[in-house]
């Protein structure tokens, strides 16, 4: 009896991580999303020091959402979206048109992220 409540504690305990997990990347992933429209949308408006400002503001998000989210998301998905991050300070700085794409990319990398993360019966088996 005493190994079946431990078996049972443990799987709670798992599924908990795991849904707790999922809350945080969803939240996580909302909030970058919203910081990358705003630099977006500040850049087309031609207000480049906000929009850089933003820029700085999502390094330090994105970093700190990359170690966090190593123990959750396989590596080489936050690799990807690694570099395409690398390149929106750069782009804003020269005023490079290729900006639009670069966030577009990025959060339909991170869209895509969490679909992959969510348990679904094809994520599953």
């Amino acid at each position: 009896m005493k190994r079946f409540v431990l078996s049972l504690a443990i799987l709670v305990i798992i599924v908990c991580y795991s849904a707790s997990g999922i809350f945080i990347l969803k939240e996580k992933n909302n909030r970058l999303i919203n910081l990358l429209n705003e630099i977006l949308y500040y850049y087309n408006s031609n207000d480049y020091d906000k929009a850089l400002s933003l820029a700085k503001s999502f390094d330090k998000d994105w970093y700190d959402y990359e170690r966090k989210m190593s123990v959750l998301v396989h590596d080489n998905k936050i690799q990807n979206i690694n570099m395409s991050v690398a390149k929106i300070k750069p782009y804003l700085n020269d005023k490079n048109e290729e900006l639009n794409a670069e966030i577009e990319s990025i959060c339909h990398q991170i869209e895509l992220m969490y679909q992959a993360e969510f348990p679904t019966w094809y994520n599953i088996m």
